[in-house]
């Protein structure tokens, strides 16, 4: 499944680079960042988002590319405040956690549009990312 995975990293050290974002992660992808951070799978990945659309999970990101896009993106868009992109498509299109209602879910998130000027750009896929590992990352 995964063509390239990076040494893993200490599951601490992982959620204290990540606390500077200001958010709390689901416990379960702190422990898989810290095994499948900057990971680049064999085969794309097909992720069928909620209303059917095929998308191609290609890349996980580095700890400092998860920062960094999380910033890039807010400094651009202020409908970012809430999401939190954590690996690529192909395209470099974005896959997110989503904390907009709260608990947070999964979305693809197309790079070419602005969130905040078109909703639609973000596709739900999963309610949760336990539901997002079990279905496409096991």
């Amino acid at each position: 499944m995964w063509e390239s995975v990076n040494k893993s990293l200490d599951v601490h050290k992982v959620k204290q680079s990540l606390s500077t974002l200001n958010i709390s992660f689901p416990n379960r992808f702190y422990e898989w960042l810290s095994e499948f951070h900057g990971a680049v799978v064999e085969d794309e990945i097909e992720i069928i988002t909620k209303d059917g659309e095929e998308q191609y999970f290609y890349k996980v990101f580095t700890l400092d590319q998860m920062i960094d896009k999380y910033k890039e993106a807010l400094e651009d868009d202020e409908g970012f405040e809430f999401i939190f992109p954590f690996a690529w498509d192909v395209g470099k299109n974005h896959f997110c956690f989503d904390y907009r209602g709260g608990d947070p879910t999964i979305i693809f998130l197309d790079t070419d549009y602005f969130i905040s000027h078109n909703p639609e750009a973000a596709e739900p896929i999963c309610d949760s990312f336990d539901e997002f590992l079990d279905e496409y990352l096991k």
